[in-house]
């Protein structure tokens, strides 16, 4: 994430375990300061190893940060969490795969039994 500061310009690494109840723990804490424009922060941190790619690219040890559309910051020592080509295909085989079976689980499952509606005229039951 970037951040102004008073004199420049601070990209901070975005890796965070996230939870099922979406709160953050482990956050890194790796930043990178920079004292010129604070609009090439990102480009000078490339340079310097870090990495900007999409969510959905990355190797979370939790649940994501943010939606798989968005970008996080990754500094040097997290880069190697992003996936290769072949790990991203292999990565939505194995959801592809994930989604049929609790696809096929949920329509082979037992259907609940269906109340019997009152009749129109007759008084209904207590």
């Amino acid at each position: 994430m970037k951040e102004s500061i008073r004199h420049g310009g601070v990209v901070r690494c975005d890796m965070a375990f996230v939870d099922g109840e979406q709160n953050f723990k482990n956050e890194c804490s790796e930043r990178f300061v920079t004292y010129s424009v604070a609009s090439l922060a990102r480009s000078q941190a490339a340079n310097a190893d870090w990495e900007r790619v999409k969510v959905k690219l990355v190797k979370w040890p939790g649940n994501p940060p943010a939606g798989d559309n968005k970008k996080v910051d990754l500094c040097p020592k997290h880069s190697a969490l992003v996936m290769t080509t072949d790990e991203l295909k292999a990565h939505k085989l194995k959801r592809k795969e994930q989604r049929k079976a609790e696809k096929l689980a949920k329509k082979n499952a037992p259907k609940k039994p269906r109340k019997q509606r009152a009749k129109k005229g007759s008084p209904a039951s207590p």
